[in-house]
């Protein structure tokens, strides 16, 4: 204080400098969220999928997983679409069930499993595949984009 009255330059310099850090405390906060969204995992040992007689359990690190609908589109069609070089996972929606192959397996859940599932990969529509990747134990997870099919 000079003379009784606050100096206005200090002043200025301490509002400025608050609002420069709260500014880039909102930024830092909103990028971490934004990075931390992108990450999609599918936990096995919690969320479980169901082969004809068996939980499924993940062998591999890598899956290709084709969510589609038995009802509505042929399976050995929509893989010939796709080339990939890992085991297809493919989640029928409509529960049918089948047999696990060297190239496939054939899976399904109930629907406390599915729509979350599907809420959580932000699936718009089926089908639809993308790639997951074994992070630790049974938790996997997304390593593609979604890839719609016509």
């Amino acid at each position: 204080m000079i003379g009784g009255q606050r100096s206005k330059r200090g002043f200025r310099s301490y509002l400025f400098s608050s609002f420069f850090g709260a500014a880039m405390i909102a930024a830092t906060y909103a990028y971490f969220n934004y990075k931390f969204s992108q990450f999609h995992y599918f936990d096995f040992d919690n969320e479980h999928l169901y082969m004809s007689r068996d939980i499924f359990t993940p062998e591999q690190d890598d899956y290709t997983v084709l969510i589609y609908s038995s009802k509505k589109d042929d399976l050995g069609r929509l893989m010939k679409k796709v080339n990939e070089p890992h085991r297809f996972l493919a989640i029928d929606l409509a529960g049918e069930r089948g047999e696990a192959d060297a190239q496939v397996v054939r899976v399904t859940a109930g629907i406390n499993t599915l729509l979350p599932l599907i809420n959580r990969f932000k699936i718009m529509s089926v089908p639809v595949v993308f790639d997951i990747k074994r992070e630790k134990f049974n938790r996997f997870k997304q390593a593609s984009k979604l890839e719609y099919f016509q």
